[in-house]
């Protein structure tokens, strides 16, 4: 791996630590229509996004980073293989298994 690779690489690790970053959440992506619910629903819709994002960052780092990558940063397989330096089926098998890991939790706490 090259030093400039490997700077990136802390540096984003670094980032997603940050306290900042852990106060996150995916509201924006999982809810985009402007309709017009109302507050008892946005309070829940936000408390749900709040518990999925608790649920990825509980996940192993292999899987986390993945997710981050893709879900927040919506980056592709290609991208994330090369910003990981790891194959690009190594990425997919990832992705697949922490979401399969999020499903999982969901369904244990009863949030289907």
């Amino acid at each position: 791996m090259q030093r400039y690779e490997k700077i990136t690489r802390h540096t984003a690790f670094r980032y997603k630590q940050a306290f900042f970053f852990r106060n996150v959440t995916l509201k924006d992506r999982l809810h985009t229509d402007a309709s017009s619910w109302s507050a008892e629903l946005e309070y829940l819709d936000g408390q749900f996004t709040d518990e999925i994002w608790a649920m990825i960052m509980t996940l192993p780092r292999k899987f986390r980073e993945v997710l981050i990558l893709d879900i927040y940063y919506e980056m592709s397989i290609n991208q994330i293989a090369e910003f990981l330096n790891l194959a690009a089926g190594t990425v997919k098998s990832r992705l697949y298994r922490a979401r399969k890991k999020v499903q999982n939790l969901l369904k244990e706490n009863g949030d289907e």
